[in-house]
């Protein structure tokens, strides 16, 4: 996350506060592309899916409310893209 950190701060909240809300998810991530207006990482293995029946999590949380929470608290855009157990993860100014 640290190259997040460096292009964004929004309403006075880094990056790295948003990091920590989402570290459960993310642990193991790495980032692949890093713009002034968008951060995209790859999560190898997406630890919820890794609980039985899990999929609707990945839809309803991870899709739809984590992108919701993003753009009210921190005015970014979040958006997930699954592959499998693997994820992208798309942040945008």
């Amino acid at each position: 996350m640290k190259g997040f950190v460096s292009i964004i701060d929004i309403r006075g909240q880094t990056a790295k506060k948003w990091a920590y809300q989402l570290q459960w998810l993310i642990l193991s991530m790495s980032l692949v592309e890093l713009t002034p207006n968008k951060a995209v990482y790859n999560i190898p293995r997406c630890k919820v899916l890794d609980f039985p029946d899990m999929e609707k999590a990945c839809v309803v949380d991870c899709q739809g409310a984590f992108p919701m929470w993003a753009t009210e608290q921190f005015k970014v855009g979040l958006k997930f893209e699954p592959q499998g157990n693997s994820c992208t993860v798309i942040l945008t100014r």
